[in-house]
């Protein structure tokens, strides 16, 4: 049982007007699989004060004894770290989706504990009731509360966009889409321009290989919502166009092994903002025929019969238990200049798909934190991919056990 000076502790109010001594990261959902994973990557890489919220309190004391075991043991911890963890941590009762539903009493406890931190970590599926998203997103508008999520849904994008201008009023930065996928796919091109100005093609692939399978969670219904809306479009010619083609080839240099990818449209490459930019496609690495053949099916179900979608996606995610080897997970881009007949290959990877998303969002909170503490703000609503800088992203996934591969010729 954990020490009850922190569970329930009551945030104190911050020493400057401005920002606060120790900054305070909120995250909602830390009993969850990302969740879990993105507190531990706080307290193993950050100097952070991390408040968790969930429904029981007891059960988020069972999932922090055992992120602090887990911290104990690692010899990659500081001994400042061990010594100090417990006294980064607060525990608070709260059933989010009633203080998000009208409940005043559990609105005001929300907001109160809110209104004392930086950054607002949300890894909990997103509600399907768009007024809940709604009222989040008011909140931490209200609050000057910066916010975080790796959704795939593109409803609670949505939402928050239409707040737009209220969030650029307040000077508050919302970050949707962060993570693995979507997440890596645009700022990895983005860093590729670095080394190519003249980047006239771009192919990213996405390889996800859990050793063990990806777990069914919560979050299935937010993997069928993406898929809905998601297509299999590449763009040639500068011209987006269908490819259901499952024969493009590409080696994966993280496991060292040429694979079968498929094609899958991220709105987030849309948004890339390089004119030389012609030909460039999203590639989902093999997987194995039976989770390959989940994959299809749950794509299928999503456009012709929705009911099949989440009970597939489930399915999914036991047909990833079947994966073998290479093991691991990475995000990488093959970035050309046409006329020069220039090429570089970069390359995220880490061996847990969990370990990569929490990695890659910490690495955007501390962005967004330093520009607190610079003042340089771009407040409004941004894709994780767009809003980093990629530089000093990649610096930081590096500093937190992620591999860094480039590759030039």
């Amino acid at each position: 049982m954990l020490n009850n000076t922190f569970s329930e502790r009551v945030a104190t109010p911050l020493v400057s007007k401005n920002e606060p001594s120790v900054l305070k990261i909120c995250v909602l959902g830390a009993s969850g699989q990302t969740g879990s994973i993105v507190v531990e990557s706080l307290l193993h890489h950050t100097s952070f004060h991390v408040t968790l919220i969930g429904r029981s309190v007891s059960r988020l004391e069972h999932e922090v004894e055992k992120i602090l075991q887990r911290l104990r043991e690692s010899k990659d911890v500081s001994n400042f770290n061990k010594e100090n963890i417990e006294n980064r941590i607060s525990l608070t009762e709260l059933n989010i989706e009633s203080a998000l539903a009208g409940s005043v009493e559990a609105s005001d406890k929300f907001e109160n504990i809110l209104k004392n931190h930086t950054v607002l970590i949300n890894t909990i599926p997103p509600f399907k009731e768009k007024e809940k998203n709604a009222a989040l997103g008011r909140m931490i508008i209200k609050l000057g509360v910066d916010y975080i999520d790796p959704h795939m849904s593109p409803a609670t994008l949505s939402t928050f966009k239409e707040m737009q201008s209220e969030a650029v009023k307040s000077n508050t930065t919302i970050i949707c889409q962060s993570g693995m996928y979507p997440g890596l796919e645009a700022l990895l091109t983005r860093q590729a321009q670095k080394h190519i100005p003249h980047l006239t093609h771009a192919n990213v692939v996405i390889m996800t290989r859990e050793e063990g399978g990806l777990g069914v969670t919560s979050g299935v219904a937010d993997v069928a919502d993406f898929m809905k809306v998601t297509g299999s479009r590449v763009m040639k010619d500068g011209e987006w166009q269908n490819d259901s083609s499952f024969s493009k080839k590409f080696h994966v240099v993280s496991v060292d092994t040429t694979m079968n990818c498929y094609p899958l449209e991220l709105d987030e490459m849309k948004q890339l903002s390089i004119p030389t930019l012609k030909n460039m496609g999203v590639y989902v690495a093999e997987m194995g025929l039976f989770a390959d053949s989940v994959m299809l099916a749950v794509q299928l179900s999503t456009k012709y019969m929705s009911c099949l979608a989440n009970p597939l996606t489930n399915l999914l995610a036991y047909a990833t238990s079947k994966i073998s080897e290479p093991y691991g997970s990475a995000v990488q881009v093959e970035a050309i200049d046409a006329e020069s007949d220039k090429k570089i290959t970069l390359s995220l990877f880490h061996k847990g798909t969990y370990y990569l998303t929490a990695i890659s969002m910490i690495a955007v909170v501390e962005q967004l934190v330093e520009s607190r503490v610079r003042g340089v703000r771009n407040p409004g609503v941004h894709y994780a991919s767009i809003y980093a800088e990629p530089t000093s992203f990649i610096e930081s996934c590096k500093k937190k056990g992620v591999r860094f591969d480039q590759v030039s010729k």
